[in-house]
């Protein structure tokens, strides 16, 4: 008789199993690599006395070892639906769940001669390529563990089905889920955005302060739900692109309603001042019943910078704009459609712009920028601020010069009115606390963009406060923003020589020689760059080994 595995492929192995009467040295033993074939899944395993003897068992002889609701060898059904059955009473009894697995059917009468019920979890999760666009799928997670319990009936030849194999070890807890507590019942209730813990609520804060979106009501509201306490706003520049389709006829008409509209919206200072300029503006173009300037006016809240610069966007007015999603993929030809080429071109991209992000860290790190005055303060900015926000320090450091101030308040808090040397209409206030060394100014330039504007530097230069307070250097523009390290002053409390601090100036160094070597093999340039710096540390190591150790009693030369 010839057989035919007309439903699996390859079979999986199958351990050592025991009849439940049985001694442990009387245990079943299957081929552990799996090398099974038609026959031998047809037929019942020897059974291995204790000197490793096989011995041959008959099937139709043996009996049930095992109770009515327990898989023994033997055990008989009248059909492979009542072995199912019987198999399932059992596992949810147990606690696991079964599933059909791997039937063998007769080239003689093409019927069913073994049937295989394996645990819900046996086998391992299909790997599937992420890139075939072509199958649609769920992203759903795989309940496989590699588990081998199972239970397999064959046919026997007066029609009924006995148990020939069964495994009754699992690889995994056993246990049915109950029906989930009213705290879970409650979660599966809500909405996906509401199961979101938001960053800004928690005290841990790598969460975000704010952030920005294209102008739509729908993400608005979205993120007013996912993010509550997070300070959201629309990007102003989208609308202003926005403001040229649905203003195309105003625009091609007064020729200056563009700067007029652009000058109320970036340079109001006040509400009343906003409001006046609006109506203003309206009213001279004939625009009050014009939609799209309602609607703006509705959310004015949400892009005009007025009503935002008191909160942290990192932004600068009139630093060059950033560069468009958009503009990135349209500057590196990334334009194909298939997934797989996109990922491709998109990494190569990736690793182009970190290049030029590591040149740009080392032409901060190893240039010099030239200054423009003899002040302490620009100085200091130089040494630590990145090349592209020293340069918008300085341009602020500049124009300062051209303020005057006038203090208006005196004591410990002291005020100031600073205003334009050729128009002294329009003051700002800069509020200085002596004891606290706070000082800020009405403008919010610090608030929102990280780095104090002119009208604070004028005030620090004229009351002689020759250097920039740390607390007004946010790390984020500084040279050193990627470094998690101590700077030279935190090492001074781990000067001893105590072998816990040398083991820790050890680690210490090792991390940032890691970050070295990773930085410095991203490209050819920049290898030569890493190998020059490094024999140059390592000179001027060993020049101060040399130095301190011939100094010492009882010193000696490591190299």
């Amino acid at each position: 008789m010839e057989f035919d595995n007309s439903h699996d492929g390859e079979l999986e192995p199958l351990i050592q199993i025991q009849a439940q009467e049985c001694d442990i040295d009387q245990a079943i033993t299957i081929d552990p690599l799996g090398h099974e074939s038609a026959a031998e899944l047809l037929s019942v395993p020897p059974e291995v006395s204790g000197e490793g003897r096989e011995l041959e068992v008959d099937v139709s002889a043996q009996v049930a070892s095992g109770g009515p609701d327990e898989p023994a060898l033997g055990v008989e059904f009248d059909s492979p639906e009542d072995a199912r059955a019987f198999y399932s009473t059992y596992a949810e009894r147990i606690g696991f769940r079964i599933r059909n697995s791997k039937s063998f059917t007769s080239r003689v009468d093409d019927t069913v001669i073994m049937r295989r019920f394996v645990c819900s979890k046996q086998g391992r999760p299909s790997k599937k390529d992420p890139f075939d666009l072509t199958k649609k799928r769920r992203n759903r997670s795989s309940s496989r563990e590699g588990c081998n319990a199972m239970l397999q009936v064959n046919r026997r030849d007066n029609g009924r089905w006995a148990i020939s194999r069964c495994v009754l070890d699992h690889c995994h807890s056993l246990g049915i889920l109950p029906n989930p507590s009213p705290s879970v019942q409650k979660k599966l209730a809500k909405k996906p955005w509401e199961l979101l813990v938001c960053p800004a609520a928690e005290t841990h804060q790598n969460g975000p302060v704010s952030f920005i979106t294209p102008y739509n009501e729908s993400i608005a509201s979205a993120a007013a739900k996912v993010f509550p306490n997070v300070r959201h706003r629309f990007c102003k520049r989208d609308i202003f692109s926005k403001c040229k389709d649905k203003l195309l006829g105003v625009y091609s008409q007064h020729l200056s309603f563009k700067g007029e509209f652009k000058k109320c919206v970036n340079e109001s200072e006040t509400v009343e001042e906003f409001d006046s300029c609006w109506r203003s503006l309206l009213s001279r173009y004939n625009l009050e019943d014009n939609m799209w300037l309602q609607e703006l006016y509705a959310i004015q809240q949400k892009w005009v910078p007025l009503f935002y610069r008191g909160t942290f966007f990192g932004e600068f007015f009139g630093a060059p704009k950033l560069e468009t999603m958009y503009k990135f993929f349209q500057r590196h030809s990334i334009t194909t459609t298939t997934l797989r080429d996109l990922v491709t071109q998109f990494d190569k991209a990736m690793v182009g712009q970190f290049e030029k992000e590591l040149q740009a860290d080392f032409d901060s790190s190893h240039t010099k920028p030239v200054l423009r005055t003899p002040s302490p303060i620009e100085k200091r900015a130089s040494e630590v601020y990145t090349k592209t926000i020293f340069a918008l320090f300085q341009e602020e450091l500049s124009e300062s010069a051209g303020f005057l101030m006038e203090k208006v308040t005196d004591g410990v808090v002291s005020k100031y009115h600073v205003t334009k040397v050729e128009d002294a209409s329009k003051a700002y206030i800069v509020t200085h606390n002596a004891s606290s060394k706070c000082i800020n100014c009405s403008c919010s330039m610090f608030e929102f963009s990280g780095i104090q504007c002119r009208h604070v530097l004028r005030v620090l230069i004229i009351t002689g406060i020759l250097t920039l307070p740390d607390e007004y250097i946010l790390k984020r523009w500084t040279k050193n923003a990627k470094s998690t390290g101590f700077s030279c002053e935190d090492h001074s409390v781990y000067q001893n020589n105590s072998r816990k601090n040398l083991t820790w100036r050890c680690n210490d160094l090792c991390r940032d020689a890691i970050k070295f070597a990773e930085a410095g093999a991203t490209s050819a340039v920049i290898y030569k760059v890493a190998k020059g710096a490094l024999q140059k540390a390592f000179a001027e190591i060993f020049a101060a080994k040399k130095g301190s150790f011939s100094n010492a009693p009882g010193s000696f030369q490591l190299f």
